[in-house]
């Protein structure tokens, strides 16, 4: 699944069994996740597993009932069809992957500096507007360090960071059915809440790293 450049989804499909492998292109430590329902700002992907009883299935985003979202999109989004050709069910056991050093747990991993971000209002980011002609370095990290995530504002600005993906390291406040763990990585962060608690191991990978809105 891939969510759009403007919008954020919530895919769910009723009367089928959903899991949930991996979440921007990296893998869950604990693999597969029960799901629920899923949700996804723009720039997001996510690997599912769904298992379907023979039948005509509807995936679409829609939220929870007394939800409340800007810029969500609800529609269908795609129909399957389920088709009993004899095969006979297996178990799915749980299982991890290795990984490369940028991608070990950091849960925790002492930090040895932080950095806050602050999304919104629109146009700002940590109170500056961005001035395309310009050049600014907002923050200095050295390389091979462990570095702590304070990001604000989520719940309306997908924070985006390019070259390193960061780990959740707290629980948030609404975890969407169970969708965000403490744990799971992510390059993009939008969530209902306003709030969340990262961090990221700024390994082989020198040189200037973009953070944005992804809007």
């Amino acid at each position: 699944l891939f969510s759009s450049i403007d919008v954020a989804i919530s895919p769910v499909i009723s009367g089928c069994t959903t899991k949930l492998l991996a979440k921007d292109g990296v893998y869950l430590h604990q693999a597969p996740r029960d799901l629920v329902r899923g949700f996804m700002g723009p720039g997001n992907r996510a690997d599912w597993l769904i298992n379907c009883p023979p039948g005509t299935w509807q995936l679409e985003s829609k939220l929870r009932e007394g939800d409340s979202l800007k810029f969500h999109f609800e529609a269908q989004l795609l129909t399957i069809v389920a088709a009993d050709q004899g095969e006979v069910a297996c178990a799915l056991p749980t299982f991890s992957v290795s990984r490369p050093c940028y991608l070990v747990d950091l849960t925790h991993a002492e930090a040895t500096s932080s950095l806050n971000w602050v999304l919104g209002p629109t146009p700002y980011l940590n109170n500056k507007v961005f001035e395309h002609e310009e050049h600014e370095v907002a923050a200095c990290v050295e390389l091979g360090r462990v570095v702590d995530l304070d990001v604000i504002g989520i719940d309306e600005h997908p924070f985006h960071i390019h070259i390193n993906p960061f780990q959740l390291t707290n629980e948030l406040s609404d975890s969407y059915d169970g969708y965000f763990a403490a744990g799971d990585w992510h390059d993009t962060l939008f969530t209902v809440g306003h709030r969340a608690q990262a961090r990221m191991i700024t390994d082989h990978f020198g040189g200037e790293m973009v953070v944005h809105c992804h809007f």
